[in-house]
C-alpha cells in the first residue's frame, strides 16, 4: 500500500474528503470515461458504479461541459469545485446507458467523437486486437515483432497490452498491416462490419443528444497515434474529422481530443496542425496540477473501475499529492 493510499483510507472516515475538496476547490477536475456497461462480463465501467459517480458529482461539485469550463476560464470566472465529465470514442453504450443517467440527473457532459467509427467506415483498432484474441483458434504464438511468445488462452489481457503497446510505436500503415496479419496468424476471420459488442453511436443519436445539451468535440477520424502519421495523413485526420462533425450535426467544434492522449502521442507538429485546422483547444489523457493553463494540452483524470481512485481524483487527493 502506498503512502497516499494509506492516508486516504485512514483519514476518509474522519472527514478528509471534505477537507481535500476544500483545499482543491480551485482545481477543476476533468474526468475521462470511455464506456459504460450493464453486462457483468462487458467492457466498460459498470452502470452501478457510473450512477455512484454521478450522484457524488451532483451532490458535492459543480458539473459543467468542457466548453463552458474553458469559457469561464477565459472570463476568469471558473466556479469552485468545477467537474467536467468527458467521454471518448463514441460507443453506442454512451447513448444507451450513460446519457440517460446524465439527462435524468441534469449533469452535462462532453463527448469526443471518432468520426470514421461513427460513420461506419472503420472499427477501432484496439477493439480489433481484442476481438482477434478473444476468438483465436491458435492459442499460443511466437510474435517476432514483439520478440516474445504470447499465450492467448492463459494471459489474454497481457497479450492485448503487449500488442497494443507495440502498435502505438509504429507507423499507422504498419500497425494496420500487423493487425490484419494477427487475424490471419490466429486463424480468425475479421468481420467486415463492427461486431455488436463494439458498436458505435449513430449520427442521429448524437444530433438528438446535442439538441438536449450534449457538448461535442473531435477525436480524429480513425483514432491513430498522430505522431506516427505523415503530414498529409495528420492533416486529414484532424481537419476532416472537424468537417464531418460540422456536416453531420451542424456544429462548429473547436476542441480536439488526442487519440490515446499520452505525453508521447502529440508534439509541436501535431499541435500546429490542430490550430491550423481551426481548433482552439486540445485535450490529453493524463492529469496535471494546472489542467486548463495550456490550451493545447488540457489535462484529464482517467476513470477506472475502483471507486476509491475516483474519489481521490474528484475530491482532490490526487491533486494534493501532485502539489507535495
Amino acid at each position: 500500500m502506498t503512502l497516499n493510499q494509506f492516508v486516504y483510507r485512514t483519514s476518509r472516515p474522519l472527514g478528509s474528503l471534505k477537507l481535500a475538496r476544500f483545499l482543491s476547490r480551485n482545481h477543476p477536475k476533468i474526468l475521462m470515461y470511455h464506456r459504460v456497461t450493464d453486462d457483468p462480463e462487458g467492457d466498460g465501467l459498470p452502470i452501478s458504479q457510473f450512477r455512484k459517480h454521478i450522484a457524488i458529482i451532483k451532490k458535492s461539485f459543480f458539473p459543467m461541459t468542457l466548453r463552458d469550463l474553458l469559457a469561464a476560464h477565459e472570463n476568469r470566472s471558473v466556479p469552485k469545485n468545477a467537474v467536467v465529465i468527458t467521454f471518448d470514442d463514441g460507443y453506442a453504450d454512451f447513448a444507451d446507458l450513460a446519457f440517460p443517467i446524465l439527462e435524468e440527473e441534469k449533469v452535462p457532459a462532453t463527448l469526443f467523437v471518432t468520426t470514421g467509427f461513427v460513420n461506419g467506415d472503420i472499427w477501432l483498432w484496439p477493439d480489433q486486437i481484442k476481438y482477434a484474441i478473444e476468438n483465436a483458434v491458435v492459442r499460443s504464438l511466437d510474435v517476432p515483432e514483439l520478440n516474445q511468445k504470447l499465450n492467448f488462452e492463459k494471459e489474454p489481457h497481457r497479450c492485448w497490452n503487449a500488442i497494443a503497446d507495440f502498435c502505438i510505436t509504429v507507423p499507422n500503415d504498419r500497425k494496420l498491416k500487423f493487425i490484419n496479419e494477427l487475424f490471419y496468424r490466429l486463424e480468425v476471420t475479421k468481420p467486415n462490419v463492427v461486431p455488436d459488442q463494439f458498436r458505435p453511436l449513430s449520427w442521429a443519436k448524437i444530433k438528438s443528444m446535442v439538441e438536449k445539451g450534449l457538448d461535442v468535440g473531435s477525436h480524429s477520424i480513425s483514432h491513430p497515434i498522430l505522431t506516427q502519421l505523415s503530414d498529409d495523413e495528420l492533416a486529414r485526420e484532424i481537419r476532416e474529422s472537424r468537417e464531418m462533425l460540422r456536416d453531420e450535426i451542424n456544429m462548429e467544434v473547436d476542441i480536439f481530443c488526442y487519440p490515446n492522449g499520452g505525453k508521447d502521442d502529440f508534439d509541436r507538429r501535431v499541435q500546429n496542425c490542430i490550430t491550423h485546422s481551426g481548433y482552439r483547444y486540445a485535450v490529453s489523457a493524463f492529469p496535471d496540477k494546472a489542467p486548463i493553463s495550456d490550451e493545447l494540452c488540457i489535462n484529464r483524470y482517467p476513470v477506472g473501475p475502483k471507486l476509491d481512485m475516483f474519489e481521490k481524483n474528484v475530491f482532490g487527493f490526487s491533486y494534493l499529492a501532485m502539489m507535495t
